[in-house]
C-alpha cells in the first residue's frame, strides 16, 4: 500500500470515529473523477450548498435544479437540501464504470421511515464529471 492510500485510509477512519458522515472531497469541489464528483456532492448537499449543487449537475438534472432554484429560492432550496442529507443513512456505495466516461454509482440509503436503492448515472464531460440522472432501483419493503 502506497502512502497516498494509506494517507486516504487514515482519513476515512479518523473521520468515521468523529461521526462524520459526508467527508468533503480533497479539494472542495472537485469534478476531476467520478468519485471526487460524488464526494463533492455530497458535501454540497450536506451544506446545502447551491453554487455547488448547481455546477454538479449536468443534463437535464441542472435544468430541473435551475427550476427548483427559481420556483423555491436559494435559502429555502438551501435548506431543503441540508434537512434531507440529515435524515439519510448511506449505507453503501457502489462504482462501476461502463467507460472512460460514464460511471454508474448506486447507492443504498437508509432512514428513519424508508430504506431505498438508487442508480446516479455521472457522465465526463471534457475534464469534469457530473450527475446526469438518478433512478429508483428498488422499493424496499
Amino acid at each position: 500500500m502506497g502512502v497516498r492510500w494509506g494517507v486516504w485510509l487514515g482519513m476515512w477512519a479518523v473521520l468515521g470515529m468523529m461521526g462524520c458522515r459526508a467527508p468533503a472531497a480533497t479539494v472542495y469541489p472537485s469534478f476531476r473523477t467520478a468519485e471526487q464528483a460524488w464526494l463533492t456532492y455530497k458535501r454540497a448537499w450536506q451544506l446545502g450548498d447551491v453554487d455547488v449543487l448547481r455546477a454538479t449537475y449536468g443534463g437535464n438534472l441542472a435544468f430541473q435544479f435551475r427550476e427548483e432554484l427559481e420556483a423555491n429560492g436559494a435559502a429555502a432550496t438551501s435548506a431543503y437540501y441540508s434537512r434531507d442529507f440529515e435524515k439519510a443513512r448511506f449505507e453503501e456505495e457502489d462504482f462501476y464504470f461502463e467507460s472512460e466516461s460514464l460511471a454508474y454509482l448506486q447507492l443504498r440509503l437508509g432512514g428513519p421511515q424508508v430504506t431505498r436503492t438508487l442508480r446516479y448515472s455521472l457522465v465526463r464531460f471534457g475534464s469534469y464529471w457530473k450527475i446526469v440522472a438518478f433512478v429508483l432501483v428498488e422499493p424496499d419493503p
